[in-house]
Order: structure tokens, then sequence, then C-alpha cells
């Protein structure tokens, strides 16, 4: 019988994803490319959802999603940490992404603590 590692590293964690992710074959949202199109993979990590690309709602918002290769708009919104302090525990962001086909991206939410302050990053695979 074979078992999973407790802990895997984020970058055998996005692999994983990337390769799961790979197994759809429809596109993410409406307008978006299908797995058969080129396209970058973005996965929203921890405390991290996808809300719109462009203008084209994201119904799986915590899923992986597939976008065309170019520059994109993406709304994402973060959770803040659950000691926070702030009024409302999330806030959203606008992006302006230049994607390339065949990479995958990683959208991370930044800052710790009661204080923060918090937003996100934006991780890129390597170039192949």
């Amino acid at each position: 019988m074979t078992t999973w590692p407790r802990r895997l590293s984020s970058s055998a964690l996005v692999a994983l994803v990337a390769l799961v992710a790979g197994c759809v074959g429809g596109p993410s949202y409406a307008g978006g490319p299908t797995e058969e199109e080129p396209h970058a993979v973005v996965i929203p990590g921890d405390d991290v959802t996808i809300w719109r690309v462009d203008d084209w709602d994201v119904p799986s918002r915590s899923s992986t999603a597939y976008v065309a290769p170019g520059r994109h708009r993406l709304k994402v919104r973060y959770e803040f940490p659950i000691d926070s302090e702030a009024s409302k525990p999330y806030d959203y962001e606008e992006l302006t992404l230049d994607l390339e086909a065949g990479r995958v991206y990683l959208v991370e939410r930044t800052g710790e603590g009661q204080f923060g302050p918090y937003g996100v990053e934006v991780r890129a695979s390597p170039r192949r």
C-alpha cells in the first residue's frame, strides 16, 4: 500500500495541482481557453480565491483557472489571518498580469499577524 507524505513542499503542491488541473477538458470560466488551446495556469494559494478574469466571472473560485496568453485583469479576494484586527476579514485586489502559455502562476496572500498590511503577490514557474 502506498502512503502519501504528510507534508508536501509548496513546489510539489503546485506541480500536483497543475497535474490534476490538466485532467479537466473544458474552460475554467466562460470566455476562457480549453485545455487543448494555449493557456497559462493560474492557481489561487491559501486564503486566496479568483473571482473574475477580465470581465468574466469564475464560477469555481478556489480552483485552478486556465487563462489565454497575454495581458489579463484578475480580480482576487484574499482572507485575512484569523487574529487580524481589521474591520472586515477579507479584501479584493485587481491584478494586471502578462501571462505566458505553458507557465504556472501562483497567487499568494502576503502579510502576517494581526496588523498586516495584507495583499497578494504572484509567483511564476520558471521559463522552459
